[in-house]
């Protein structure tokens, strides 16, 4: 279920930007300063390639990554007590906590990008590119904290041996 929330959230952030798209200026601001001024500019076509790029990549760590687990006995050597969660019947439910653990932070990861390029584009539609009120920093300090949750109960659940408990 989790894996159609990923791709529903991947296709949405490559649909926002084909909405976006003819409505952004040749050359757009990329960077803002802390009272969301624009302060570095790039064209359209190296912004989008970048976001495409981005894309790429955490679509690469969150759904490629973690199926390696499935396939690959070595693979679990990168978690913690890597050898003890290949051992005959802890595989399989191993493989499947770290594809969920994995897409759900793609999840998140495609949220923070598409509130980000959506606050990104939006400030470049005016005549002077700025963002306005609290901009991306709630979306970024949000997306931290969820990051550091996640990592946390991610290794926990390895350098406990609490994998069972965790899908039950």
């Amino acid at each position: 279920m989790l894996r159609y929330i990923y791709y529903i959230c991947l296709v949405g952030a490559v649909c926002q930007t084909l909405w976006y798209l003819p409505e952004l200026p040749s050359v757009i601001s990329s960077s803002f300063n802390s009272d969301g001024n624009a302060t570095g500019w790039t064209s359209k076509t190296t912004y989008l390639a970048l976001y495409g790029l981005i894309l790429a990549v955490s679509h690469s760590i969150f759904i490629f990554l973690p199926d390696m687990f499935k396939n690959d006995n070595g693979i679990f050597y990168f978690v913690p007590n890597g050898s003890s969660w290949q051992a005959k019947g802890k595989k399989a439910e191993t493989s499947r906590y770290i594809i969920q653990s994995f897409t759900l932070f793609g999840i998140a990861t495609l949220i923070y990008l598409a509130a980000y390029i959506h606050i990104i584009f939006a400030a470049n539609k005016l005549e002077e590119p700025a963002i306005t009120g609290a901009g991306t920093f709630p979306f970024t300090i949000g997306y931290i904290v969820f990051a550091i949750i996640w990592f946390f109960a991610f290794f926990n659940r390895f350098g406990s041996g609490r994998l069972s408990e965790a899908n039950e």
